[in-house]
Order: structure tokens, then sequence, then C-alpha cells
């Protein structure tokens, strides 16, 4: 009682107070179109007449007005927090540039329209989000709520005011399991009376809740069930999986997590049967583990010769593995499955990931083993020259080795770790620091080799053409351009030794990495190089990587 005549006589407070400044300063945190105050229509052109208490907290719901009007931006670490957008919560800025909102009693919730303008069309008012917008457990939510950026978050009717709340954990009685089930946990997130549709899912995790049911209620009360099993826990998977209005469930470790690209009630149950367990029987709920049932001497993950001795479920600070490029460098993986080790069905490596980013869906760079599948790859940048993965069974335990060359460095990296079985129980695990890719000594002396002109090449070396001559021939010529992807045709690595008449005792055994291929041939094509560089820094890498 006491914190809510406080908020009352502030409220009122900064009433007066804002009627004494001019109205420019009065608008700042009104949205510019026509709103809705206490059942009467208002502009940002001035304030409507308030008579009651009642009044002024509709206004506050409908419209988002800030008591302290917008009068500074709020800044944290360099980033700003734009003017308006939040009442009622303090967030802070993840250092990606998202933002991460606590929850916390009294529920927040933020002004959309103050900071995103708003497409209102005759039917609907939505708005397009920047950046992620990341709702964190403080002990009160019992989850988390994810909302990736870019997300259009699309109101069912024109006259949303682009007032958001933030999420709420509700009574469970507020809801009605699916035949006769007993609701567990509910999480509200929205504006009551609205249902909101979604460009891309975003993502309620329920914490401790794997295993049991997941449903949802729409502003009618009209309850669906959610059966569909998502594909995966990523955000990249998911959104490749879920059409407009649909949803999904997976396990996750401990937690059950539902992407939906729909906003109202989200809930989970335990099915009438299974309600006096508290789960649901005979089912598999487990996800492979790295901590179950691990003896002496067997490691979960191995990074070159750096051995991790325990991963749990969660963020892991542990020793930072040393890596170079043009190494082939093996990260093992070592799992128990309760079902059997035939039941591993996916491994993702998700990487280039810096500081506090441990979102898998924040990683452009990725690897997945998937059985019975090639193996996926993610590179954009060419951090990868060559990759390739190898599977064995050891005693009750499946492991997976990613055989990796890297192409140039990598800053030190977290490492996201996401497995799933066939009954798509999966499980994320997040290595801080886990490993960085410095340039290897080879890697130096190539590209010295390719930009120093030597006084004369090695004596065993057979020159083409000439000595002295730095030609390249038509049909040497040709030959890279097939080696490099420029011709209609292809070349292997062993034609174009020939071509350039480079010896090597093994040169059908020998692959060159795929950094040469993408570097070297177009350098020499667009005659950043000459042909005498070109060559012999073809005729280096060969022998270097058969010696």
């Amino acid at each position: 009682m006491m914190r809510k005549v406080f908020f009352i006589t502030t409220l009122l407070a900064g009433l007066i107070f804002m009627s004494a400044f001019s109205t420019t300063y009065a608008q700042v945190g009104l949205q510019s179109s026509s709103i809705k105050a206490g059942g009467t229509n208002s502009t940002s052109s001035g304030f409507s007449l308030i008579s009651s208490i009642g009044e002024i907290a509709g206004f506050i719901r409908s419209s988002s007005f800030q008591i302290i009007a917008g009068f500074l931006p709020l800044t944290q670490g360099g980033n700003t927090i734009p003017t308006g957008l939040f009442f009622g919560l303090a967030p802070t800025f993840g250092s990606d540039g998202s933002f991460i909102i606590p929850s916390g009693s009294p529920t927040g919730s933020m002004n959309f329209f103050s900071t995103y303008g708003p497409t209102i069309t005759e039917t609907t008012a939505s708005i397009t989000l920047d950046k992620d917008f990341s709702f964190t457990d403080a002990g009160t939510l019992g989850g988390s709520v994810l909302i990736p950026a870019g997300t259009q978050i699309i109101a069912d009717t024109s006259g949303w005011s682009g007032t958001f709340d933030t999420p709420e954990n509700k009574a469970v009685s507020t809801v009605t399991a699916p035949s006769g089930g007993s609701t567990t946990q509910v999480l509200n997130m929205g504006f009551a009376g609205i249902d909101f549709t979604l460009s891309q899912p975003v993502r309620f995790t329920f914490t401790g809740k794997a295993g049991q049911s997941a449903a949802s209620t729409d502003k009618n009360g009209v309850t669906t069930e959610i059966t569909t099993i998502c594909n995966g826990v990523d955000f990249t998977t998911v959104n490749a999986q879920l059409g407009a209005g649909q949803a999904c469930k997976i396990n996750n470790n401990n937690d059950l997590l539902v992407w939906t690209r729909t906003l109202s009630d989200k809930f989970t149950f335990t099915a009438a049967a299974a309600a006096a367990g508290g789960g649901s029987s005979g089912i598999d709920g487990t996800a492979p583990s790295f901590t179950q049932a691990f003896r002496e001497n067997e490691y979960p993950l191995v990074i070159g010769s750096t051995i991790y001795p325990k991963l749990g479920h969660y963020n892991e600070k542990t020793e930072t593995a040393r890596l170079q490029t043009q190494t082939q460098i093996p990260i093992k993986l070592l799992m128990y499955e309760n079902i059997g080790t035939h039941n591993v069905q996916h491994v993702a490596l998700y990487m280039n990931l810096h500081g506090t980013i441990t979102e898998a869906h924040k990683s452009d760079t990725w690897l997945v083993y998937e059985k019975s599948r090639p193996l996926g790859i993610n590179d954009p940048h060419g951090f990868i020259a060559d990759v390739s993965t190898a599977t064995s069974v050891k005693g009750d335990k499946f492991e997976v080795v990613f055989n990796i060359i890297f192409a140039k460095p990598m800053e030190k990296s977290n490492l996201v770790i996401i497995t799933w079985d066939y009954t798509r129980n999966a499980g994320t695990t997040t290595v801080l620091d886990a490993f960085e890719v410095i340039e290897s000594k080879k890697t130096t002396e190539v590209g010295k080799k390719m930009f120093e002109q030597p006084a004369q090449p090695q004596p065993e070396v057979e020159m083409v053409p000439e000595p002295g001559i730095d030609v390249m021939f038509e049909d040497q010529k040709e030959t890279i351009q097939k080696w490099s992807g420029y011709h209609t045709e292809s070349a292997s690595d062993s034609e174009l030794l020939d071509a350039l008449h480079i010896k090597l005792d093994n040169k059908d055994a020998m692959k060159l990495p795929k950094w040469i291929k993408s570097n070297l041939g177009k350098w020499i094509l667009n005659e950043k190089i000459s042909f005498k560089e070109f060559r012999e820094a073809i005729e280096y890498v060969s022998k270097t990587l058969t010696s």
C-alpha cells in the first residue's frame, strides 16, 4: 500500500511539474499520432483533462507516458538508451549492443512507438526491432525471453498505442491446461486484449520444465497445445522451420524451450495421467550429456592438446586453447546418451563469438554434424580452410571429432555446443573463451616468400618459363582459371602442379587448402602478384604439406 501511495504521489507531482513547462518539453515521450487517455482522445499537442486516479493509470498504460518525460537520455558504457522507450525497469547493454532487461517486480513496460516508427494500416500496427531484446531471470520470472533483432511485431489492431509489457510470471490459475492437465508455469508478454504475430520466432525458456507439455492462450482465451517438436534449439534452424503463427517446443538440458511466432500467454503443464508424478512418464527426456556417467580419464571436450575435464549445461570459464593456422586441429566431443550411442543425431559447434556473447544465433561461423547427412558449414569470413569429421563409439559414449584447418586468425572465441538425439532432446553447453587462432610460422613464411622475390630460384626447381623471364603462357593461365573457379571446367591440384612443372613425388595425395585457391588464384589472374611469385608460393605450400 505504501508503494502505491508513493507511486501515485510521485506521478501527480510529475504531472504538476510537467504542466509548468512549455508544450515542447511536455510532449517528449508521447507518440505523435492520436492516443486514448482514460477513454478520452488526446494528441501530443497537449493534455486532456484527467479527473481520476483510474484515468491517470489508464493514460499511462495506453500511452506509455514517462514520468521523467525524456528530458535526458540515459547512457551506459558509451551506449545510449533511447528516451521514453522503457518504463518501470532499468535495462543494461550486452557487449553486442542488445538490451538486457532483468525481470523483477513491478513488471515494466516499453513504448515502442517512442523509438521505432510504427507502420499503421486499417487493421494492424507494427514496429521492427533493431536490437535483441533479452529478458533475463532475476529470480521472479522462472525463465527468460529472447526477441531477436530484426523481428517485426504486428498487432492485430491499428489502435495499438505501442505499449508493450515485459514478461510476467502469472498465476497458474489464469489458464486452463488441455485435457485436464495440471498447469505448472505461465509466462505472459505483450499487451492485454491484443494478439501479436511476429516475422520471426521468439524464444521462451521455462526453467526446469524439460519433458513437460506446452500450450498457448490467445486474447479470447482459446487454448492451443504446442505439439510440434523444434528441429533444433538455435534460431537459424527454428526460423527455417516455423511458418506464420506457428510454434514448437524442445527440451534443452533441464529447460523447456518454446519458439513461437505469436505473443500471448505461453504456459507449461503436465498431462492428466502424469500430473501426480510431475512429469511425462515413460518418455525419454534427456539430452546427450557431457557430465553423466563420465569416468576417470574420460574428457567431454579436447581442443588440440587442451583438455576440458568438466563441462556444465551453462557457461564454463576454462583454459583458452591456443591454435595455429594451417595446422590440423582436432576438436573432440565425447558424450553419454541414456538410450544408447546410436541415439545421438546432431552435434553443432558455434564460434566467432566474443566477450559475453553466447547466443548461438549470433554466430556466423559454425559446423554441424548431422547423422547420415553431409557436414554443414557456414563460414562467410573464410576462417576455415578445411574440415572433416570422424565418429566412433568408446564404451558407452559417442565421440565426434571435427578436424579443422584454420585459414586465418580468430580472436579469442566462446564455443557454443548444441546436441540433440532422435527424440529431439537437446542440450546447449557454452565454453567461455574456449580458443583463439593465431598466425602460424608456416603462413608467415609463405607470405614472405610470395612478396619477396628471391635472388635466384632453388637449384632443384625447374623454372617455367626460362630463368629471368616472368611470363605466364596461355595454357598455364587456362589451367589456373580452371583450378581457381574462373572457368566453366575445373582442374585438380595435381593438374595445376603439372602445368607449373612442379615436381612432387606424392602430388596425387596432396590437397591444397581452400584459402590458397581462393586468394592466390584471384591475385594472379588480377595481376596483383607476378607469375613467378604465384609459382613459388604454390611450390612452397605443396612441398610443406607433403614434407
